[in-house]
This record gives C-alpha cells, sequence and structure tokens, in this order.
C-alpha cells in the first residue's frame, strides 16, 4: 500500500511539472496575436497592392487620417495604399505596442517601419481601431504619425531590434 501511494504521489508530482512547463496563453494574448496575425496580413496587402483585402477588411465608414495629415474615406485611403511604392511594411520596436480589446471593439498601436522602393524608410506610428460588425472584425478607423528615428533611437533601448 505504501508502495502504490509512492507511486500516486510521484505520478502527481510528475504531471503537476509538466503542467507547469506548458505556457498557458490568456484570452488577451490570444485576441492579440489574433490582430497582430491580421497586421501582418494587412502589412504584406500593403506591398503587393491587395485591394480586394481593403475592400474586405475596412468598414464602409472606415475613416484615416495620415500621416500627411489628409482625412481620408474608405475608397480613398485604398487608392492612396495602392499608389504608395512599399517594399516593406513590418511592425518594429515592439515594447512599444499597445492592444485592447472587449468583445465589440479592439484597438492596437504599433510602430511600423516602411521600407520604400528607393530603399527610403519611415518610421509610423499607427492605431488601427477594429469593430466587430456581425461577427466580422473591420477596420473603422486609422491614425499614423511619422516618428523621426532620432525621436525613436531617444527612447528605444533596444536599437539593434527596433532600428535594423
Amino acid at each position: 500500500m505504501k508502495k502504490l501511494l509512492l507511486f500516486f504521489c510521484l505520478g502527481i508530482s510528475i504531471y503537476s511539472l509538466a503542467q507547469t512547463g506548458k505556457s498557458k496563453t490568456s484570452p488577451l494574448d490570444e485576441r492579440r496575436q489574433f490582430f497582430y496575425k491580421l497586421d501582418d496580413e494587412f502589412n504584406l496587402a500593403m506591398v503587393t497592392k491587395d485591394s480586394l483585402f481593403f475592400v474586405n477588411h475596412f468598414a464602409d465608414s472606415f475613416i484615416n487620417c495620415t500621416p500627411r495629415g489628409e482625412v481620408n474615406s474608405k475608397s480613398e485611403e485604398i487608392s492612396t495604399l495602392l499608389g504608395l511604392p512599399f517594399v516593406n511594411v513590418e511592425r518594429a520596436a515592439s515594447k512599444y505596442d499597445i492592444f485592447t480589446c472587449s468583445d465589440k471593439v479592439a484597438t492596437m498601436s504599433v510602430i511600423k517601419k516602411i521600407t520604400k522602393k528607393d530603399s527610403s524608410i519611415d518610421y509610423i506610428r499607427r492605431t488601427i481601431v477594429y469593430e466587430n460588425i456581425e461577427g466580422k472584425w473591420l477596420i473603422v478607423s486609422g491614425q499614423g504619425t511619422r516618428v523621426l528615428p532620432k525621436l525613436l533611437r531617444t527612447i528605444c533601448q533596444d536599437l539593434c531590434f527596433c532600428l535594423k
């Protein structure tokens, strides 16, 4: 009986150790990953000029304020995005990302590193507001602010990561 009890306790201990080694993600982390994946798809659509992606992911009421201070409707923003000479768009300086969400609304604020065909690089602080409309997450609003690399260096401790 003592051996059986010893094996039982040993089995529970091994199971407990195995469970602590597994990473448990919170519902907020799962949603954050969902929206980061959606943002990766958005970044790719900017490079590949995928107008259908934007048509399907911008709400009809979409409005955006560009880094140049222009306010665009859905159709104006799609035209603007299709005309820009991007070769790469990616998130940078992730330690400054902000993400919030509920069942109806989600917001994400990230810094994007945008490389253009002429090899110039812009950093844009981009805030995106999503709304769950009839079961689908659509972008209802966006806003971009140019971040000067000098200022980015000032606030960013991990230069090798965010200014590659």
